[in-house]
């Protein structure tokens, strides 16, 4: 039987045996009383969506700037460094699409 879950859910067996005895023991599919490492974010989501709204109105924006903004806006006072990490977990790219004229004006009042 266990076999079957787990080609039809794509884990192991013991993925499997582990959701069942937690769901067993404390009615949910994970162990409640886990332990997990680490400092708990400081962002919270309309935190993240303010960041994300700062670099959405000003793609250029350094991270200094954004750290001088969140404790006026959001009373907030993190490192540069805890900014570029909630970045990246924003999955925002730092590609932009230019062409040469939108980087370099001469360019276009040689035509």
């Amino acid at each position: 039987m266990y076999r079957k879950l787990a080609d039809l859910a794509g884990c192991s067996i013991g993925t499997i045996t582990n959701i069942l005895v937690y769901h067993n023991h404390y009615g949910t599919s994970v162990n409640p009383f886990r332990y997990y490492p680490g400092h708990p974010c400081l962002l919270d989501e309309q935190d993240q969506v303010y960041i994300d709204s700062l670099l959405q109105c000003e793609p250029t924006i350094h991270l200094d700037e954004i750290q001088v903004k969140l404790p006026d806006d959001r009373d907030l006072d993190i490192s540069i460094a805890y900014i570029q990490q909630a970045i990246n977990q924003l999955e925002i790219t730092c590609k932009m699409n230019n062409t040469c004229n939108d980087i370099n004006p001469k360019v276009q009042d040689e035509k």
